[in-house]
């Protein structure tokens, strides 16, 4: 019955190509949804638990708020530079050094402010001794004020050489240094994608606005001594306002916090993936329903020449199998390859598209996808669990935002879209319609009940105005869906 099967299959192998084609992109997707985020998920763990693998101890304050992206390393809470002495007498210390980091973005040679897509644009200072997760690439560690050393990517890439000057833009006016040292973190180029301009700690301090403080103190053990038990005893010597964690919890929730405010991604690319697993079930179902009805007078002779009813079904589930095998198995290489080409359409929108995401206690709490092109900020998408509206987070944001979009020459600012239903109450009001009259208190009435209201509000709150351009229009490719999209938006 096998080699019945396969002649099936051949006979019409176009309706039975489009069923595989369906199985494939459904699986493809889904696939390469999971390839992506776990290659990425992975890569974070490797390097946060890579960057603390010669630490046992960070004595750090309190996690306040924190907004990241380029030009926005966070606002948070800074140890005083004295406690350092009182961790270096705590007994199984080997080793104790302050450490500071900051927003620090360095300018390459056309005057181009130097921002990668996603992390952030860091300056950090550098830990003497083994305690550093920074590898010396090429030239010295900076040892003097006026001196920097760049991370071994954006020297790659942007050009910069040991011997030049480099202009860095912080808090304060933009200042010249010397380029002394180009340095990898730890076996990677730099960390996660950051640009890292790196100054010895003193210098560290005065650019990132931190004199008299450190972001926190990385702690070695002497040998023999438990991290955990150096961490109960640094922390019976420190105020209750400082906390003292091991340096593999340090590392875990660095990651998972990356992990987590990049959970919106896999979510999107499974909603996809499972639209076109939807698509393509129907378009099976279809196919075989057509194919068995087609045959039935082929399965009538097989009927007829001997084939019980169990040979004959088999036959028919036969095809199914092999379809769904094979196609599957294409599926699982074409998911590789879609995860690729994410990566490479992620890397050519360049510094053109920004991921802001904020952070509060090591949870991304609001996140807001930006646009920054010919001279327009586009504010894309963005959204907030409960704990970013408690604090208002996407308002940070947005501030950090404006400020990105405008070092990348832009001059407008698109909040990107308001209700309908609002959209032509202002624009009735711009053409001069009365506001009072029957027809606006209707659309007046009708934009405050549209859940989107409270979007407008929070746009219009920037002090913008409402323009007309042109409208979105969907482009249909399931039509029962949409109807019932539709509906549901109508009901609500």
């Amino acid at each position: 019955m096998w080699r019945v099967t396969l002649k099936e299959l051949l006979a019409h192998r176009f309706r039975l190509a489009l069923t595989a084609l369906a199985i494939m992109l459904g699986v493809g997707f889904v696939a390469g949804t999971f390839m992506f985020t776990d290659t990425i998920d992975l890569s974070f763990d490797e390097l946060f638990a890579q960057a603390t693998s010669d630490i046992d101890v960070v004595v750090r304050a309190d996690t306040a708020f924190i907004a990241s992206g380029p030009g926005t390393t966070g606002e948070t809470q800074r140890i005083p530079e004295s406690l350092l002495p009182k961790v270096r007498g705590v007994e199984g210390v080997a080793d104790a050094q302050g450490f500071v980091q900051g927003y620090a973005q360095l300018v390459d040679e056309h005057g181009e402010a130097v921002a990668p897509q996603g992390p952030p644009t860091l300056g950090v200072s550098w830990i003497p001794g083994e305690l550093s997760a920074l590898s010396l690439r090429e030239g010295r560690r900076p040892e003097h004020d006026g001196e920097v050393a760049i991370d071994a990517r954006t020297a790659k890439e942007h050009g910069f050489e040991v011997g030049e000057r480099a202009t860095v833009l912080s808090l304060g006016p933009p200042e010249e240094f010397e380029v002394v040292g180009i340095a990898g973190f730890g076996s990677a180029d730099n960390l996660g994608g950051s640009t890292l301009a790196i100054f010895e700690t003193e210098t560290a301090q005065r650019v990132l606005d931190a004199e008299g403080e450190f972001d926190s103190i990385t702690v070695g053990a002497v040998e023999g001594v438990a991290p955990p038990k150096l961490r109960e005893r640094i922390a019976a010597i420190v105020p209750k306002d400082v906390e003292v964690a091991t340096a593999t919890r340090v590392a875990q929730e660095q990651a998972g916090a990356v992990k987590e405010a990049l959970g919106f991604l896999n979510t999107a690319l499974l909603v996809f993936a499972g639209v076109a697993l939807f698509v393509g079930a129907f378009i099976i179902y279809n196919t075989f329903n057509i194919l068995v009805t087609q045959r039935s007078r082929e399965l009538a002779l097989l009927r007829t020449l001997g084939a019980s009813a169990r040979q004959v079904t088999a036959v028919v589930v036969g095809e199914a199998l092999l379809v769904g095998v094979l196609a599957s198995g294409i599926g699982i290489g074409a998911g590789a390859l879609m995860s690729y080409g994410l990566r490479a359409l992620l890397d050519a929108f360049g510094d053109a598209a920004q991921l802001l995401i904020a952070e509060r206690e090591g949870s991304a709490i609001s996140a807001s996808l930006v646009l920054a092109w010919a001279g327009h900020g586009v504010y894309l998408a963005a959204g907030s669990n409960a704990a970013g509206l408690e604090h208002r987070a996407a308002h940070v944001l947005q501030w950090h935002a404006i400020g990105w979009a405008k070092e990348r020459g832009a001059r407008t600012w698109d909040q990107f879209g308001i209700a309908d239903a609002r959209g032509r109450v202002e624009l009735g009001a711009l053409d001069g319609q009365d506001r009072g009259s029957p027809d606006m208190e209707r659309l007046e009435a009708a934009a405050r009940r549209d859940p989107l209201d409270g979007v407008y509000r929070f746009k219009k709150g920037w002090g913008g105005q409402v323009v007309r351009f042109m409208p979105a229009y969907d482009r249909v490719f399931f039509r029962p869906a949409y109807w019932l999209w539709r509906r549901r938006r109508s009901d609500a």
